[in-house]
């Protein structure tokens, strides 16, 4: 068997030399760190308890049909045809700076808009709205229909209509 040498040298450490020694984090650095990680923390623990975000509001959605009647002139219906998750929907009718609204409360729900020389203006009569003076030419309307579900509103369709 041959004969070897074997030493194993222990490294020795002198105090002076750790003191000295550079190769670790700055003060600085470290004061930025903790910082950094103070202001992260504030921000997500006033998040949660403040409940920034829980108060974002889905939109209304659901379909209605706007259509003029061509076998009654003078005449335009609005109509709930998907209810989506619109608790009602409200029909708005803009005429010469004027405004009428009726309520639908079920999904296939019609309103009617229809021209009538007997009224001034809008007005609402029972699910009706009514548009008048008719005058000599077509009333151009605008309907706006709104989906709503407790305070929250969603334009679900805006169409210019000549009745």
């Amino acid at each position: 068997m041959p004969d070897t040498d074997l030493t194993i040298s222990v490294p020795s450490f002198d105090m002076e030399d750790l003191r000295t020694d550079h190769r670790g984090v700055s003060p600085v650095i470290g004061v930025v760190l903790m910082v950094a990680i103070t202001v992260i923390l504030a921000a997500i623990i006033a998040s949660s308890v403040l409940g920034f975000g829980s108060n974002v509001n889905t939109p209304v959605n659901g379909g209605a049909d706007i259509t003029r009647d061509q076998g009654s002139p003078g005449t335009s219906e609005v109509t709930w045809v998907n209810g989506g998750n619109a608790e009602e929907i409200n029909v708005t009718v803009n005429y010469n700076g004027t405004t009428a609204t009726t309520t639908l409360t079920e999904t296939g729900e019609i309103a009617f808009i229809e021209e009538d020389s007997s009224v001034d203006g809008l007005t609402k009569s029972g699910g009706k709205i009514l548009v008048g003076p008719p005058g000599s030419g077509d009333s151009e309307i605008t309907i706006v229909v709104l989906g709503v579900k407790g305070q929250t509103e969603t334009v679900l369709q805006k169409q210019k209509v000549i009745i």
